[in-house]
């Protein structure tokens, strides 16, 4: 959710009161939120490890059987082969076009995928709290193209 809220609030500038009424909304809703226990997350952690994927999509797998949902509805072509390969449905609300149309969209807005969109989002964050500290970030990644020196 934090992660959320930054990005909302630092890339696309969104208002934090608007944000708030959202996350408020979200948190009343019949949304379940499913949470790291001792009980669970050494197998989510293996699974992870297993199937190459995002932990949180293994997170949604597991709640999905958890709860006995007949489908998940996800635009990760990873996640939706796994799904597909565990025997549960998917569907995925992205058409192709629009699909296209994204990819061209985050090609010119956003840095690559992989490291650079993760160092350009902690540049991000450095920006709404200390900008002499992104400037030097964002040197020291030489353009978020690589880790900075410890």
């Amino acid at each position: 959710m934090g992660e959320i809220f930054l990005i909302l609030r630092s890339f696309y500038q969104i208002d934090t009161k608007i944000i708030l009424e959202h996350v408020r909304d979200l948190l009343n809703s019949n949304i379940t939120f499913y949470q790291f226990t001792p009980d669970n997350t050494l197998p989510i952690l293996e699974e992870t490890t297993r199937s190459n994927l995002e932990i949180n999509d293994i997170k949604l797998f597991q709640l999905a059987l958890k709860v006995q949902a007949p489908i998940i509805v996800t635009d990760d072509r990873n996640l939706a082969k796994y799904v597909k390969t565990h025997k549960m449905l998917h569907e995925t609300p992205i058409s192709d076009e629009t699909r296209m149309q994204i990819d061209k969209w985050e090609q010119k807005k956003l840095p690559p995928k992989g490291l650079p969109r993760i160092l350009f989002r902690i540049y991000n964050y450095f920006l709404t709290n200390n900008v002499d500290l992104a400037q030097r970030f964002r040197e020291d990644t030489r353009g978020f193209r690589k880790m900075p020196e410890i």
